[in-house]
C-alpha cells in the first residue's frame, strides 16, 4: 500500500510540474537569453499557442537574426498565417519562408510549397509546388506525401494519376499521417491501387 501512495504522490507532483506553462516558459526565456536560440523559438510557439503573437514576434526574430533557420521558418509562418493573433502579412511571410527554404530548411519549404498549390500569397505554381513536396516526401515527410498525393488525384499542374496518388499516399501513411492512411484506403476500395507488383 505504501508503494502505491509513494507512486500517486510521484504521478501528481509530475502532472503538476508539467502543467507549470509559466515556469517553463521562464526556464525557456532564461535560457533563450544566454543564446540558446532553439529555446527562444520554443517560448516564441508558447507565446503562440497562448495568443501573444508579438511577444512571440521578438523571440522568432532573435533567433531567426542569430541564424537559426528554425525561428525563421516559425517567423515566416506567424506572418504568413496570422498566427497569435498577429497581423497576417502574406508577403513578409513569403519572403522571409523563401529564405528559410533556400536554406534547406524542410518546414519552411513545406509551407511555401502548399503557397505555391493554392496560389495563397503567391501565384499559383504547381510545378514548385510538386517539386518542393516530392522533395520533402523522399525526406519522410508525410504532410508533403500527402499533398503530392492530393496533387495527382486532382491533376493540379501533372496528369491525373490515381496510381500515383495511392502511391503518395501509402507513403504519407507509411509515415504516421492517418489522413493518408484514409485517402489510400479509400483508392484501393475503389480499384485504383494497383497490386501487380
Amino acid at each position: 500500500m505504501k508503494k502505491l501512495s509513494l507512486l500517486f504522490l510521484a504521478l501528481i507532483s509530475f502532472n503538476s510540474f508539467a502543467d507549470d506553462e509559466d515556469y517553463a516558459l521562464k526556464k525557456l526565456e532564461s535560457s533563450c537569453e544566454k543564446g540558446e536560440m532553439q529555446d527562444c523559438t520554443l517560448a516564441g510557439k508558447m507565446y503562440i499557442d497562448a495568443d501573444k503573437g508579438e511577444k512571440a514576434i521578438s523571440l522568432f526574430e532573435k533567433s531567426c537574426s542569430q541564424n537559426f533557420i528554425p525561428g525563421c521558418t516559425a517567423l515566416g509562418a506567424t506572418y504568413y498565417s496570422g498566427l497569435g493573433k498577429v497581423q497576417t502579412d502574406k508577403k513578409k511571410g513569403i519572403e522571409i519562408l523563401t529564405d528559410a527554404c533556400d536554406k534547406k530548411e524542410g518546414g519552411a519549404c513545406g509551407v511555401l510549397a502548399y503557397a505555391y498549390m493554392m496560389g495563397d500569397g503567391v501565384q499559383t505554381d504547381y510545378k514548385k509546388a510538386m517539386k518542393i513536396f516530392r522533395l520533402l516526401c523522399d525526406k519522410k515527410n508525410a504532410e508533403a506525401c500527402h499533398f503530392a498525393g492530393d496533387m495527382f488525384m486532382q491533376g493540379w499542374g501533372v496528369t491525373q494519376d490515381f496510381n500515383l496518388a495511392a502511391e503518395h499516399y501509402a507513403r504519407g501513411c507509411s509515415y504516421g499521417l492517418k489522413k493518408s492512411c484514409e485517402e489510400y484506403k479509400a483508392l484501393d476500395s475503389e480499384g485504383f491501387v494497383d497490386h501487380s507488383e
